[in-house]
């Protein structure tokens, strides 16, 4: 599965279940609430907590990890 699929996944599962997006350059992006993210062809707009979007292309993105699950890569 690609990094757009899994994060669609995550994004579409019921009940939702944060997650949070780690970058290649160590950052580490908290997706609190499926309107935190939004997943497009080459990558993803995160909002942060005050509002900024940044894009992350999917080749910037390292793993995602899930607080009851494996590391997703």
């Amino acid at each position: 599965m690609t990094m757009q699929q899994e994060l669609t996944r995550l994004l579409r599962a019921v009940p939702f279940a944060p997650f949070i997006v780690h970058t290649r350059d160590g950052d580490a992006q908290p997706v609190t609430n499926v309107e935190r993210l939004s997943v497009g062809r080459n990558a993803i707009a995160y909002t942060d907590e005050h509002g900024y979007i940044s894009l992350i292309p999917y080749t910037a993105i390292d793993r995602v990890s899930t607080k009851n699950g494996p590391e997703l890569e």
